[in-house]
């Protein structure tokens, strides 16, 4: 077994043995557990049979109580489940004494020769101590079991709400994983089959309305104007949605009702705020695994679906919204019971409390400074803060939890994410300390070389994080798109520079020699996942700036494959300035050997004939953290671009990019066409749209949208 498929195994199975663990704290649905405290219940209510100090082991010690408790027992343990179940529970209560069933039997047959009935003893004092066994009080046990029925199931259905939503997104992923890697194994199969589908209706409405749309049809690649975050698609937002509201249903649903005469919970007022604490923090604690899990770089359900990083980010944040949500309601549900029963003051000063609080406080700083416009000004601040926010919540959750026993769920986390920094070091020892090369070939543009380990892994779609060895800057990893270098010795990275790490390197790399530096490095990598674009009779490229490096390993990725010489292939790429196309032009030469592609390239800025800027702007939001694309080294060329690059054509214009994706796709009629894209997030939210609105209409022939754009 390979180990990518152990470590998918083993996440799924942890997910599930998450869901189940709550058997080992408590089983709620125990008969035999709400007889023995109502037994306990209703005897000590009417007699007394030891002191203060032994009434916990009084069961253990004192024959005359233990026949009493046991007859009540047995008078209402009427299947042999509930008889194993409360024998389980004294045996437990008194290890050293043997409570096994024969004695239980023994004990139970000497009792009932000696019972006597309280109510008929003459000026009978309960508070004094008697040695003799003695009838238990029906209509207390009576109340007192409804009122543990009532608070178990209330308890009990807290867990399997909080398995059932841990477990929800795992079966999304399993489904999307089985689809994914079908498609990896069979893909001509997988292309009839969906050829097939194309002809269908409900096929074409659901691609337009759900599958390829993002959420408003608007935003997602680019942040929204509003809030700077960005908006998952259509569909993962359904996933979303039925999550949350299931979360909030079972958050709200199945508490029964308040039993009169309760006398550990008197009011209904005290009965609803201990229940609701439970229950939110329950399932808080339940989704805390999941947080972590969602967060992590080496996510094993990555590997299983080949979704990208910033869709598992998406559901990371919802369910750790959710999560903080529920930790708020519980610390604030039990801070009004306490008062309400009047342990506040005893509560208060524990350690336990006072560690959730911590707990619950760090947990909304987290919230609060992951927010979109707050994260991607200072990114990587931002990043070392979380990091240590997050260790300490767990610190806190961990103390808190351990006196309840639920500290496991602080186990599976730590080792989650001491897996997952254990496979980045592993990675990067793998990969090792290299001398990479950083030349400035633009004024903001940065090539980074870096000698490649033999046989390590290269294929489009693949990014990783650079580590620059030095010393203001060892601490950062930038995530950066990755291409070989033709002699397949090097890992070569165009990246645009911003105004942290790559900016500093930038400017290093412009007062050395030649624009060029030498610098230390360790690589984390490879990530990503490959889409296969073999089985497609047309190929639409569309790219803006620095995007064209993401979609040209896919592009040359296909052409390396004679039969797919033949496709129709059209390559677009939007540019500001034509200065851009000189640390291009190698890339852009190479593809005059093939005849079957088009490359147009639209200058927005240097056209005489138009002043009109490109409404997109080509820098992402400051500090916002993305995918930085790549290409292949290139010689900047002293000749005029348009004098070398015959084969391309230059447009000196602004392009309609829904007019222009719209034509195409009419163009190429009943064929099987992909769009592929990687550039400025508005003009990839454009191709989105008009993709999604063309699905819906076009009855045969696949339309695929693959966005390599990435951002959090």
């Amino acid at each position: 077994m390979k180990f990518s498929q152990l470590q998918v195994l083993l996440t799924f199975s942890t997910v599930f043995f998450i869901n189940t663990v709550s058997a080992g704290f408590f089983n709620p649905r125990s008969q035999g557990l709400q007889i023995t405290k109502a037994c306990t219940r209703s005897l000590t209510a009417v007699a007394k049979f030891c002191t203060t100090a032994d009434t916990a082991k009084c069961v253990c010690k004192n024959i005359d109580y233990a026949g009493s408790y046991i007859y009540c027992i047995l008078d209402h343990a009427d299947n042999e489940t509930a008889k194993k179940q409360s024998i389980a529970i004294v045996d437990k209560l008194c290890p050293a004494y043997g409570f096994d069933e024969a004695k239980f039997n023994a004990i139970y047959e000497n009792a009932t020769s000696y019972l006597v009935n309280t109510s008929t003893i003459a000026k009978f004092n309960k508070t004094k101590i008697i040695s003799y066994p003695v009838y238990y009080s029906v209509p207390i046990y009576d109340t007192y079991y409804e009122v543990m029925q009532n608070f178990f199931n209330s308890y009990h259905l807290s867990f399997y709400y909080g398995g059932a939503l841990t477990a929800f997104f795992p079966v999304i992923f399993l489904f999307g994983g089985i689809l994914h890697w079908f498609s990896v194994f069979f893909p001509q199969k997988t292309s009839s089959i969906r050829g097939m589908l194309q002809k269908s209706k409900i096929v074409r409405l659901t691609q337009k309305h759900v599958t390829i749309p993002s959420l408003f049809n608007g935003s997602h690649a680019a942040p929204a104007p509003v809030t700077g975050g960005h908006y998952p698609t259509r569909l993962h937002s359904i996933f979303m949605g039925m999550w949350s509201f299931a979360w909030l249903i079972l958050q709200c649903t199945d508490y029964r009702d308040h039993v009169p005469g309760n006398p550990y919970l008197p009011t209904k007022t005290e009965y609803l705020t201990r229940l609701i604490a439970d229950r939110t923090g329950i399932i808080a604690t339940f989704l805390i695994p999941l947080v972590f899990v969602l967060s992590g770089r080496n996510s094993l359900f990555i590997i299983w679906t080949g979704w990208k990083q910033s869709t598992f980010y998406a559901y990371h944040k919802l369910v750790a919204r959710a999560c903080v949500l529920g930790s708020l309601v519980h610390c604030i549900m039990y801070v009004v019971f306490t008062i309400l029963d009047g342990s506040y003051t005893t509560y208060k000063v524990e350690a336990f409390w006072k560690w959730g609080i911590v707990a619950v406080i760090v947990s909304w700083v987290i919230f609060f400074q992951a927010l979109p416009k707050l994260r991607t000004q200072h990114y990587e601040i931002f990043y070392a803060f979380h990091f240590i926010l997050a260790l300490f919540f767990l610190i806190g959750t961990w103390i808190h939890l351990k006196e309840r026993s639920f500290n496991v769920y602080v186990y599976i986390v730590v080792g989650f994410w001491g897996l997952d920094r254990l496979l980045r070091c592993v990675r990067m020892l793998y990969f090792g300390v290299k001398t990479a090369k950083v030349t400035a070939v633009h004024d903001e543009v940065l090539r980074i070389s870096i000698p490649r380990r033999k046989n390590w892994p290269v294929y489009p779609g693949a990014y990783g994080y650079v580590y620059f060895m030095r010393p203001n800057l060892f601490w950062q990893s930038h995530p950066f798109s990755i291409v070989g270098s033709e002699d397949g010795q090097h890992l070569n990275f165009y990246v645009k520079a911003k105004t942290g790490a790559t900016g500093a390197m930038l400017e290093y790399a412009k007062s050395q020699k030649g624009n060029t530096a030498e610098v230390k490095v360790m690589f984390e990598g490879p990530y990503g996942s490959q889409h296969t674009l073999d089985h497609y009779d047309d190929l639409l490229f569309f790219s803006s700036g620095n995007g064209i490096p993401g979609v040209y390993p896919y592009l040359m990725n296909v052409l390396k494959t004679p039969q797919n010489q033949a496709r129709t292939i059209k390559l677009y790429w939007i540019i500001q300035r034509m200065e851009t196309v000189d640390w291009f032009k190698d890339e852009l030469l190479a593809l005059q050997n093939y005849s079957n592609v088009e490359t147009i390239v639209y200058v927005t800025r240097d056209s005489p004939a138009s002043s009109v800027d490109l409404p997109f702007k080509e820098t992402a939001e400051k500090g916002e953290s993305t995918v930085d694309e790549v290409t292949n080294s290139v010689d900047v060329s002293e000749q005029s671009s348009t004098e070398t690059l015959t084969n391309v054509e230059f447009r000196y214009e602004r392009p309609d990019v829904e007019e222009l994706c719209r034509s195409e796709l009419t163009n190429v009629g009943a064929s099987d066409v992909a769009v592929v894209s990687c550039g400025h997030g508005a003009i990839c939210d454009t191709l989105r749209r008009t993709v999604a609105d063309i699905s819906g209409i076009k009855t045969s022939g696949r339309l695929d949208y693959i966005e390599e754009f990435q951002a959090w």
